[in-house]
């Protein structure tokens, strides 16, 4: 079965998926902000336009009442032209009409059933007064003078009468237009919901597709960690998404290589130091097998041969052990102030007759008012011997080694030694602080070490807050440099000049301090 099925409990668990949550959520906000909303807007429409519906239907009665008042006027204070009105304006607004007059006398209906008749309202009808006011709204000023005027003429109102002429009685809205007005607002809210919908539907969309985008990446990522964890370290996930997803998945693949880098170097490791072991122990049961079989004899020269390769055993295994303390952070260091020209001093005294063997200068510098170290000076003298050590090894006959302490710009110390030897490779040089690693792949551990120095070195260093690094051209030599912090309330360096200078120069010849 494909690594990327779901699993059965995926399968039975499809809502603990992150994107199903997701559009779940999204969608419970989405009904939240749209229909609640929606709701609201549905019951508000309803009540605004009733009282849209209440206000337009008096404002239209007012209007007509004014109407009716200024025919009454220019008809010369007399309703003959009322039935004909009111006829007009009953077919305006759907409605039954009726007038009467101050006496409540009909003088129209639009049915005629009630013509001179008294009329003093029913159930059902309402009434606007017909009078000045009512005429002032329609024309907008007051006018001046009294009385009704002449017959067809302008009428003649003073500004504060307010005659009553008459009353208009308006049946109230019958089925018809009851139903219109239903129809007019089924219809406003039919487009509320139905652009709900819509919207709903495409935000609900947007989400599904938002939930997949952001699930995704991670889903994906689950999968390649499960493949890890079942021991497939070659896994790694696309790179895309959002920025936080984007440096999620950067971060796994950067895990990834690591754990793929260290389970390489741990296999290789472990075959390292069966080969390293392997050899010895090889010499020392040849030895001891032809000593049995009387075919070498156990004389001083073959003791010291075994004594020589058990030494090399007890290097390798002290080498081990000292670096698996390093990495584990239990490495005890006495530390203590020191001055940098006594490192420096000391590592080269202790090179220097291997130096001399080779014809190779070694030279001490160190810059003035240097502050002492926190350091333990065994193991900084450990570290510069190694390095001593290493470029001693690849130095050819009339070389040159240079030790230096300086002060950084950080504040720090940094001491280095410099040589002039073969150099590293390009490709060699990042993986030179990896335990086991030769950049000459062929080299024994007489001519090449156990391959753990340098990497004993840089915890050594790191174990005193510091950090090494290396720089190198091939045919031109190379440089190892680390720093250490210094000492609380340091003093300057005491016992020096005033200028950089050097401490030693050619091997075997005396100091020039």
């Amino acid at each position: 079965m494909s690594d990327d099925a779901p699993s059965a409990e995926e399968r039975s668990g499809l809502f603990s998926r992150l994107w199903v949550r997701l559009v779940l959520a999204f969608g419970i906000v989405l009904l939240c902000a749209v229909l609640l909303p929606t709701l609201y807007v549905r019951r508000q429409s309803r009540i605004e336009f009733q009282q849209y519906a209440t206000t337009s239907r008096a404002e239209i009665r007012q209007t007509i009442a004014g109407g009716l008042a200024l025919a009454y006027l220019r008809d010369g204070g007399n309703w003959r032209s009322a039935s004909a009105n009111a006829a007009t304006a009953a077919e305006y607004i759907g409605q039954r009409l009726i007038i009467t007059d101050t006496s409540g006398t009909v003088v129209a209906d639009t049915t005629g059933e009630r013509l001179g008749q008294q009329f003093n309202g029913e159930g059902g009808w309402q009434a606007t007064r017909i009078d000045d006011a009512a005429l002032r709204e329609i024309t907008g000023r007051g006018g001046v003078g009294g009385g009704p005027g002449r017959p067809g003429g302008p009428p003649v109102v003073r500004p504060d009468a307010n005659t009553t002429y008459g009353t208009l009685w308006v049946e109230s809205a019958n089925a018809a237009a009851a139903a219109r007005d239903r129809t007019l607002l089924g219809r406003l809210q039919r487009v509320t919901f139905i652009s709900t919908g819509l919207g709903l539907v495409a935000a609900l969309l947007i989400s599904l597709f938002l939930a997949r985008r952001i699930g995704g990446p991670i889903e994906a990522l689950t999968r390649a960690a499960r493949r890890m964890g079942a021991g497939d370290l070659g896994q790694r996930v696309p790179e895309e998404g959002s920025a936080e997803t984007v440096a999620l998945a950067r971060s796994f693949n950067a895990m990834a290589a690591n754990l793929a880098t260290a389970q390489d170097l741990r296999q290789q490791m472990v075959a390292d130091v069966a080969h390293e072991l392997r050899t010895p122990l090889a010499n020392i049961r040849g030895y001891l097998e032809a000593i049995e079989d009387g075919v070498v004899a156990a004389d001083e020269a073959t003791l010291r041969t075994l004594r020589e390769e058990t030494a090399q055993l007890n290097g390798l295994i002290d080498d081990l052990q000292e670096l698996a303390q390093a990495e584990a952070g239990t490495l005890h260091l006495d530390r203590e102030p020191i001055a940098p020209a006594e490192l420096v001093e000391r590592a080269i005294a202790a090179a220097r007759p291997r130096a001399a063997e080779g014809a190779i200068t070694l030279i001490g510098t160190v810059a003035p008012d240097l502050p002492p170290v926190a350091a333990d000076p065994q193991r900084i003298g450990q570290v510069l011997q190694n390095l001593l050590a290493n470029a001693l090894r690849h130095t050819p006959q009339g070389g040159r080694i240079t030790v230096e302490a300086r002060r950084t710009p950080a504040g720090t110390v940094a001491l280095s030694v410099a040589d002039t030897g073969i150099g590293i490779a390009p490709d060699d040089l990042p993986r030179i602080f990896e335990r086991f690693y030769r950049a000459d792949s062929s080299r024994a551990r007489a001519t090449g070490g156990s391959g753990l120095g340098l990497t004993i070195t840089r915890r050594l260093v790191e174990a005193h807050g510091g950090r090494i690094d290396a720089t190198s051209a091939v045919g031109q030599g190379s440089r190892f440099t680390f720093t250490l912090p210094v000492a609380e309330g340091a003093v300057n360096t005491r016992g020096l000049a005033p200028a950089a200078q050097p401490l030693s120069d050619r091997a075997g010849e005396p100091s020039r301090r």
